[in-house]
């Protein structure tokens, strides 16, 4: 049975290289490599009445068969050239093109990915507290397509309230309705590599997840320069301090629990019930505070004043915030024994 590895690049609200590993008998598998490094699997059939309908499955954990989940539209069939345009059961849709890459032998392993001497470096880059002003995205863009030796067309993914909105960046800033400031913002910046595949470069800058720099090419020391330079660059627009804080400022949880388990021999079965609910109390705020700090600030209105400072402020805050939990910590002790000692005059107190 022969085999026909397809290569490409896929667009829209997915971006990432396309590997399609197509049989004989109109089956296949089709691979995304995302640029988070991971890696999407579909299986593939063509429609039996429409030969341009190629549809895509994946196996479900719970049941183990396949579920379908999407689709394909062959638009575009040219020798050794396909495209044409994808979409999701979870509304995700944009276009796809690939070419074919080799036809042979199936081997025991169809996977176009292994059988490719072609290997896709990714690099992820966390980034810290981010603030960004209008005037900030135009330096971020012409940032971006320096990266690049041929003319590029950056895509915003822009997140306002509960709808995405994908544009090119030009298009997007030029709008006349646009909203104050976003949560959530990712820019996407590609260009034809070797092999059919693509240079892709996703800035995401999100309040609600993690903001980083995901890089992806068959060039392994474009992808590290790139990703290294980008990070240098964003430095001056991020707090790594507030970053980590957000990141990892949960821990502070655990760590008063331990303190908590430390201390608790040292007291009667009363004063230990006061100490526990003290500190449930302090890790409610604490908890509570960490989803109050901001992770990134993008503020589109081109005359909101500049705060140069501001994207300390919650490192400052943290750090009050750290200084009060400490000190609130340490007297958690004398608290409860004043709080135990003032109950127990209280019940052993004659009654008049």
């Amino acid at each position: 049975m022969t085999q026909t590895h397809w290569v490409g690049g896929l667009n829209g609200s997915r971006i990432g290289n396309l590997y399609w590993a197509e049989e004989a008998d109109g089956t296949g598998s089709i691979f995304l490599g995302q640029t988070n490094g991971a890696t999407l699997k579909f299986s593939a059939r063509f429609d039996e009445d429409n030969a341009s309908q190629v549809h895509l499955d994946i196996v479900n954990a719970d049941r183990g068969d396949l579920e379908h989940v999407g689709s394909l539209e062959l638009l575009t069939h040219i020798q050794s050239f396909r495209a044409g345009t994808w979409s999701l059961n979870d509304g995700s849709a944009g276009t796809f093109e690939v070419v074919i890459k080799e036809i042979g032998r199936a081997t025991a392993t169809p996977n176009p990915l292994e059988r490719s001497q072609v290997q896709i470096a990714n690099k992820d880059v966390p980034l810290g507290a981010i603030t960004i002003y209008r005037s900030d995205l135009d330096r971020i863009i012409a940032e971006l397509e320096s990266y690049f030796d041929e003319p590029v067309v950056p895509i915003f993914r822009a997140k306002e309230g509960d709808q995405v909105t994908a544009r090119n960046a030009a298009e997007y800033l030029n709008r006349g309705d646009l909203p104050d400031k976003l949560k959530e913002l990712t820019i996407a910046v590609e260009s034809s590599a070797a092999h059919g595949l693509k240079k892709v470069i996703n800035l995401t800058l999100s309040d609600d997840l993690e903001s980083n720099i995901s890089v992806s090419s068959p060039d392994e020391l474009w992808t590290e320069a790139v990703a290294h330079r980008l990070n240098s660059f964003l430095q001056q627009f991020t707090s790594t301090f507030t970053g980590a804080l957000r990141r990892h400022g949960l821990n502070i949880n655990t760590v008063l629990l331990i303190v908590l388990l430390i201390m608790l021999p040292e007291f009667e079965f009363l004063e230990r019930i006061l100490i526990t609910a003290l500190t449930v109390c302090l890790m409610f705020v604490v908890f509570r505070s960490h989803k109050l700090v901001p992770f990134a600030r993008i503020y589109l209105d081109p005359d909101r004043v500049r705060k140069p400072y501001s994207k300390e402020l919650p490192s400052v805050i943290l750090g009050l915030m750290a200084t009060a939990l400490a000190a609130a910590l340490s007297t958690l002790p004398i608290i409860a024994e004043w709080i135990a000692s003032a109950y127990e005059a209280l019940t052993s107190a004659p009654l008049p």
